[in-house]
């Protein structure tokens, strides 16, 4: 639901791959039935509720560990 939030467009033709999930954090990949790409994803569970971080093709950002990722979901990001 919350990439139906955030893409309200691609809202019926998203598929959401959790790859990782480890208490209130996600890793995982992303795409879209109608070609229009995707990507992989963080999400954090803020105020009890799924937000997205980070989502995109490009490099994840060292600085989402203030939202206190587990290592092993940032083991790959740019610094």
């Amino acid at each position: 639901s919350a990439f139906a939030k955030k893409y309200p467009k691609y809202a019926k033709s998203v598929v959401v791959s959790v790859n990782q999930e480890l208490g209130d954090f996600a890793r995982g990949s992303v795409s879209f039935a109608s070609d229009e790409g995707g990507g992989n994803f963080l999400a954090a569970k803020i105020s009890g509720e799924w937000q997205i971080v980070f989502d995109g093709n490009g490099q994840i950002p060292c600085s989402l560990s203030k939202y206190g990722f587990p290592a092993d979901m940032l083991f790959d990001c740019a610094k």
